[in-house]
């Protein structure tokens, strides 16, 4: 007999009967929930297929990218393509143009496809033109040229997208072939500033193109700009001079008095202030350098001199509201302020302070 809380399911398999606990009951139904929260949640799965270069001059050399999302990892991808094609890895390559289809499968056996096209060109295509940061990995140098300079160096990354490595470059300036950088793209250098230059180019298989460009480089906005200047009294070294940068490299500034260094050189960033400051009365060349660059730009400028009768003061000012040149409660300070002292006229309290100093 069952106790006066068991509660008792009946379910019934063919003629044996099986009774269970109200216990086991809800165990049963905690089980079946967890396993449904933890089960993978199915979503449909879609392909992908994407050209990635295509064939040039009949070479063969084409090449497509295969990716899966959705349904359950791990996929399997199957290639067709034109003349019998078929390929099993994601991505194919020395492929002639056509239309190749993608089958992706995956771990459940959902399926999906996406067709993608390879054009067959009978040239190389424009090219992509230099890539001026491509030149520092050889050179140690981001390559623009210098402000009238034939300095430029580039590197040319057209294997990378097209065409049969490694491609070789004619150029209709007196440009030197340097080497090939870390992404074996060939580096060529002797460009001159803002010079106009057009160039052929042959890969591996004899396939030609052809490309422009104007040679990119320093101007005159690189170099930074002076923000504020403060003199300096005679025979002292209180005055300053502040600069902001304006090139996209770091620069570093370095200043001359009588050609010899003076103040501390500093390292700005685009639109950053940088300040040097112990600075005599005089004539200064400020020389500005940029970090991985062979670029260098110059800018004269005068600290004022102040004359003898000047010192540097320090203090603090306020809203002196009730003349007592003391700061009362509620008189609020100036921070930042400047100030101009003047001589006044003589007051018997200023002449007590006379005959006493």
């Amino acid at each position: 007999m069952a106790h006066a809380d068991q509660v008792f399911e009946k379910a019934t398999f063919s003629s044996t009967c099986v009774y269970l606990s109200a216990h086991q009951t809800m165990l049963r139904t905690a089980t079946l929930l967890l396993l449904l929260l933890t089960a993978p949640m199915a979503h449909a799965i879609t392909a992908y297929a994407s050209a990635v270069r295509p064939e040039t001059c009949g070479g063969s050399n084409g090449e497509a990218s295969g990716a899966a999302g959705g349904g359950q990892q791990p996929y399997t991808y199957a290639w067709t393509g034109p003349n019998g094609f078929t390929a099993t890895a994601a991505v194919i390559t020395g492929l002639e143009g056509g239309t190749y289809t993608l089958t992706v499968t995956d771990a459940v056996g959902a399926m999906a496809s996406d067709d993608v096209v390879i054009e067959d060109l009978s040239a190389l295509p424009p090219s992509l033109g230099p890539s001026y940061g491509g030149a520092y990995s050889l050179t140690g140098y981001w390559g623009g040229a210098c402000t009238d300079q034939c300095n430029g160096m580039a590197a040319f990354m057209d294997h990378l997208f097209f065409g049969t490595a490694p491609i070789s470059y004619s150029f209709n300036v007196p440009a030197s072939y340097l080497g090939d950088n870390d992404e074996n793209s060939p580096v060529y250098g002797g460009f001159c500033w803002n010079e106009n230059v057009s160039f052929t180019m042959v890969d591996a298989l004899g396939c030609t193109g052809s490309g422009t460009f104007q040679v990119f480089g320093q101007d005159e906005t690189w170099g930074p700009g002076i923000t504020d200047i403060e003199g300096s009294c005679s025979g002292g070294a209180e005055g300053s001079v502040s600069f902001m940068g304006n090139s996209f490299l770091e620069t570093n500034v370095e200043l001359l008095l009588d050609g010899m260094p003076a103040g501390t050189a500093l390292n700005i960033s685009q639109g950053a202030i940088g300040t040097i400051t112990g600075l005599e009365p005089g004539y200064y060349l400020g020389i500005f350098t940029y970090s991985a660059s062979q670029c260098t730009d110059f800018i004269e400028f005068e600290v004022p001199d102040l004359g003898p009768n000047c010192a540097p003061l320090s203090g603090t000012s306020w809203y002196d509201t009730d003349a007592d040149c003391v700061q009362d409660v509620g008189e609020v300070g100036i921070p930042g302020s400047v100030l101009q002292i003047q001589p006044v006229a003589t007051t018997p309290l200023r002449k007590a302070m006379a005959a006493t100093a």
